[in-house]
């Protein structure tokens, strides 16, 4: 999940601390989930797709492509 949402954050012209700050996490909470210590909580992966004018399926389908999950689009 973590790349899907580096790369919409990237597409969407926003750096990660932009991204946080836009979402109500402090940057190293938002760091720590972006590095896989903490996992995104759903709120947080619906926010992110909100913040980057992405669909949820969007960011979901790209993070199963990326770990290359079966039936992925």
């Amino acid at each position: 999940m973590q790349q899907a949402i580096r790369a919409a954050i990237v597409e969407a012209g926003l750096t990660i601390s932009q991204c946080a700050s836009q979402i109500g996490l402090a940057d190293n909470s938002f760091s720590r989930r972006m590095n896989g210590h903490i996992a995104f909580q759903w709120n947080e992966i619906v926010a992110v797709a909100r913040v980057t004018k992405r669909p949820v399926s969007e960011l979901v389908a790209a993070a199963e492509r990326i770990a290359g999950i079966r039936g992925a689009a």
